[in-house]
């Protein structure tokens, strides 16, 4: 008896890919323009690397360029910024150059000073649950949604350690989410941590408004399954609801995140 085709597992959309791709964007820069690509100098490696991004849905603009030390030990890749063809990801943009630890042909470490990413995707639909009806107004949950899926696609890719001083998330322009001191390892489940996560210009109607950051975000990540934490403060004013302040431990949920119907849980 033969298996039907059509049970066979099939491979995840490109479009999941993408994502993923994008989210990572030193770690898909370092690790496409790995091995040879890294080994070889000037024009050489710029076509090589920019052969293989262009087979992952990516095109960089005249400054990327990837150039190893004299030991080959260590390379660097110069400030770019690069679009995506498709998935939630739009453009992902180097700002300071990045460094790239390799032993042999094998990328090891990435070390990224400032790196910016500009999503076209909107943020999932999460209930704000205890963090209250302020939070809900001016979006913090959706936000808090968007750091999981992000996680989660982090999670789908083989790649190599990462220490990265600033993320920026931007939407439509603006900066929704800064990440401080954000590092993932290579293991499995990805191990994540963060100094601080920031949440500026929030701002809604009437006035509302708020401050929230979090603090000593950690926590692991699957393709499937996200658990993270950190310690949040939220303080803002809104008219009905008045002055609020939450603070706390919040612990952040995501499941079936691979699914067609992930869901998110926020608890604080």
């Amino acid at each position: 008896m033969t298996d039907d085709p059509e049970d066979a597992p099939k491979p995840a959309p490109r479009r999941n890919r993408a994502l993923g791709v994008g989210v990572a964007i030193p770690i898909a820069l370092c690790c496409l323009c790995g091995g040879v690509g890294l080994l070889a100098r000037g024009m050489v490696a710029r076509s090589i690397a920019r052969a293989e991004l262009a087979r992952h849905g990516i095109a960089c603009g005249d400054g990327f360029d990837a150039t190893p030390d004299a030991s080959f030990a260590h390379a660097e890749v110069a400030p770019c910024t690069c679009t995506m063809d498709e998935g939630a990801v739009e453009s992902f943009e180097i700002v300071t150059p990045l460094t790239v630890d390799l032993d042999g042909q094998r990328v090891t470490h990435v070390h990224a000073g400032t790196v910016r990413l500009a999503m076209r995707a909107a943020s999932p639909s999460v209930d704000a649950g205890s963090l209250g009806p302020l939070a809900s107004m001016l979006g913090v949950p959706a936000r808090i949604g968007g750091l999981v899926n992000a996680a989660s696609q982090l999670a789908r890719m083989s790649a190599p350690a990462l220490d990265v001083e600033t993320l920026e998330v931007t939407q439509e322009g603006r900066v929704t989410v800064s990440v401080d001191a954000l590092s993932l390892d290579d293991a499995h489940p990805l191990g994540i941590t963060a100094h601080r996560i920031t949440m500026p210009a929030l701002t809604g109607p009437l006035g509302a408004h708020a401050d929230v950051t979090i603090d000593a975000w950690s926590g692991t990540a699957s393709a499937s399954d996200v658990r993270l934490s950190g310690d949040l403060a939220l303080t803002g004013s809104a008219p009905i609801v008045g002055s609020v302040t939450r603070s706390g431990r919040v612990t952040v949920t995501g499941a079936a995140l691979d699914t067609g119907a992930p869901t998110y849980r926020v608890e604080l």
